[in-house]
């Protein structure tokens, strides 16, 4: 039977504590102070697969796409209320125009393959490489970028 997310968080924490963390004496006047070891991170890196970066990484998208109906919200609060629903279509029109932009152009240059170490080449990987594709990736940045 698959473990819940909650009970896995818990059994990893239960795991977490057998390790044996150095520890230091904080400048602040605090007793101790747990440094990550080597072992702990690997640990973690290994119990921690990437679905559950996925789901993070969609849930934090899902946070900022709702801060642009804040935005919005925001933006028509300090116009006429005649001017209300302009000012909600400018905001879906911006994201709207913003998503093709961010796949044609924007995506490639930030993510693309690296040229000379400054800027990435823009291709159009989200269109021929569907099965390897970081797709959580792609919509967290989307939601950053429209």
């Amino acid at each position: 039977m698959k473990e819940s997310v909650g009970n896995s968080f818990f059994v990893l924490f239960l795991k977490l504590r057998k390790l044996k963390p150095q520890y230091l004496n904080n400048l602040y006047g605090c007793e101790e102070e747990i440094i990550m070891t080597d072992e702990i991170m690997q640990f973690v890196k290994d119990y921690v697969n990437g679905e559950t970066w996925g789901i993070w990484f969609l849930l934090g998208a899902a946070l900022v796409f709702w801060m642009q109906a804040g935005f919005a919200m925001v933006e028509t609060g300090f116009t006429r209320a005649k001017n209300a629903g302009n000012i909600i279509m400018k905001n879906l029109m911006d994201f709207c125009i913003g998503t093709p932009m961010f796949i044609i152009i924007g995506f490639g240059l930030f993510l693309g393959e690296d040229l000379a170490g400054i800027i990435g080449k823009p291709g159009f990987d989200i269109f021929t490489d569907y099965a390897n594709f970081d797709w959580s990736n792609f919509v967290f940045n989307l939601v950053f970028c429209a």
